[in-house]
């Protein structure tokens, strides 16, 4: 992190510029990150829970469910895409 003093009297190097830039990446990744990994934990708890109820009540009705997490998890897949 060595820079020449005559590098910071260019206006887009300014340390305000750079401090400012700085601030606004670290904000956008802790919004992408954050929210992301809830929806991946919220789902997955949802579907444990889930098949563990089926299992527990009727387990014919739940192994048709879990044949059809590769088809709900494809159609997530192409929904992001889109």
């Amino acid at each position: 992190m060595k820079k020449n003093i005559g590098w910071f009297d260019n206006r887009e190097n300014a340390p305000g510029v750079l401090n400012s830039v700085l601030a606004k990446d670290v904000q956008a990744l802790n919004g992408a990150s954050t929210e992301g990994s809830a929806v991946v934990m919220e789902s997955t708890f949802a579907m444990v829970v889930g098949l563990a109820l089926g299992f527990s009540f009727h387990w014919k009705v739940s192994l048709v469910a879990l044949g059809c997490v590769p088809f709900m998890i494809l159609g997530g897949a192409i929904n992001t895409k889109f």
